[in-house]
């Protein structure tokens, strides 16, 4: 029988990962550096159903808490906070 992983609520604070913390404390150290932030453009060709493309995007970050997290301090340590705001994408024309 297959166990049913259920969501936490995403007000419940998560404490970091040991790895996590270890990168929040370098970030603190470095003065705020975004070298582990990770920013992509996509270049497509062709035709694009923007409506379509958003809904993706936005049903993924549904699905997966991390890509809406950053890391709060309002606690005694720092923590998880995932946030419910969907993805606003940015269109450029060529």
């Amino acid at each position: 029988m297959t166990d049913i992983i259920r969501r936490k609520s995403s007000i419940t604070p998560v404490r970091l990962s040991l790895g996590q913390d270890r990168y929040w404390l370098l970030n603190l150290i470095e003065n705020r550096s975004s070298d582990y932030n990770t920013i992509r453009s996509i270049y497509l060709t062709g035709n694009l159903d923007r409506t379509a493309f958003n809904r993706a995007v936005n049903k993924l970050s549904d699905r997966h808490d991390l890509l809406r997290a950053c890391v709060g301090t309002d606690y005694e340590a720092p923590y998880l906070k995932v946030g419910n705001i969907g993805v606003e994408i940015s269109y450029v024309d060529i």
